[in-house]
């Protein structure tokens, strides 16, 4: 059976797609809140890998956010902490 290009019957790929968009920045948006306030609860003394962990994850979904000013420094910062502790 052959299907035929039936323009009328054509879904909405563009608002579809702009709501998938939003609603996949809404979740990173989230978990970058959640991110950031597990960084700042993590003690003083907290194992440095720890803490670069976490860091990688937030600069990671700035970068998603498409945010790279923001992620840099502090993909840097974590960088720097994981050559310290030799875990690259």
């Amino acid at each position: 059976m052959v299907d035929f290009f039936k323009p009328d019957e054509l879904e909405d790929t563009a608002a579809a797609s702009l709501r998938k968009d939003l609603g996949q920045q809404a979740q990173l948006e989230g978990e970058l809140v959640e991110l950031r306030e597990q960084l700042g609860r993590l003690p003083e003394g907290a194992p440095p890998l720890q803490r670069s962990a976490l860091q990688l994850e937030i600069a990671r979904a700035l970068q998603m956010l498409e945010r790279g000013d923001e992620a840099w420094p502090i993909a840097q910062t974590a960088f720097g902490i994981l050559l310290g502790e030799s875990e690259w």
